[in-house]
């Protein structure tokens, strides 16, 4: 299994296991980039990724950094989190950010917050809420997924059930909160798309290669500063040598000796 589009379907049916065990000892011959080897138990991962930030875990094997991608410090991910390859994550980040039930009296842990909140139908309809919006469990354990090539700036926050289409880059400070289509330039709070990065026909044709499962060495060695003469020479490229075009990128776990 490859092909990061195979193990993001594993992973939404919580079935994805590491192929490979690192300890502290092997990890640099993945290339696995990291300030503190902690933060990666419990998560899953493949060459080339940096992860700079803690994670909280409510269930095992819930996080995964696709190959190349990366994590900058100062922020957090909860669990239920996966990015694709060759995507980047700035500093002071928040990843799939806890959500709080304020459907109930109170939010305060302190006094009666409830986890799920007990209304009828007709209750919920008096005071204009979605039922799923009284269960903080299930408002939590939605997955956030980054595609691939994903840029995100500085100070971001993404809530739980969050989409970011590949090729998508997001403006610094910006809370996600729906989701955001491929190849867009996007800001604001809550976020949304500001202009496309490339028309629809172009769009089209850089998601038909399916270019980030490619080899990295190949990768380096097309013409990436101009999406025509890319598409081209991808193609062509694999009209010449076929499938031994794409990668084979094991998913790495990590145990703490």
């Amino acid at each position: 299994m490859d092909h990061i589009e195979e193990k993001l379907q594993q992973f939404l049916k919580n079935t994805i296991v590491s192929d490979i065990t690192l300890t502290s000892n092997t990890l640099n011959s993945y290339n696995i980039r990291y300030n503190e080897p902690q933060h990666l138990v419990g998560t899953l991962f493949e060459k080339g990724s940096l992860n700079y930030v803690p994670n909280f875990h409510e269930a095992p094997n819930r996080i995964f950094i696709g190959a190349y991608s990366s994590i900058r410090d100062g922020g957090y991910m909860r669990s239920n989190v996966f990015m694709g390859r060759h995507s980047g994550l700035g500093r002071r980040c928040t990843v799939a950010a806890g959500m709080h039930n304020i459907t109930g009296v109170s939010i305060n842990s302190d006094t009666i917050m409830a986890k799920k909140s007990n209304y009828s139908n007709e209750e919920l309809a008096r005071l204009n809420i979605r039922s799923d919006q009284t269960d903080v469990k299930e408002m939590n354990s939605k997955p956030v997924i980054i595609g691939n090539d994903v840029f995100l700036g500085d100070n971001i926050i993404i809530m739980p059930g969050v989409t970011i289409g590949t090729g998508s880059v997001i403006a610094a400070n910006s809370v996600v909160s729906r989701d955001i289509p491929p190849y867009v330039v996007a800001g604001g709070t809550p976020c949304a798309p500001i202009r496309d990065r490339f028309p629809d026909e172009v769009k089209t044709m850089l998601l038909k290669t399916h270019w980030w499962n490619a080899k990295l060495d190949i990768l380096q060695n097309l013409p990436i500063d101009n999406v025509f003469k890319f598409v081209d020479s991808f193609n062509e490229t694999y009209e010449n040598i076929g499938d031994t075009l794409w990668d084979t990128i094991p998913t790495l776990g990590y145990v703490d000796e």
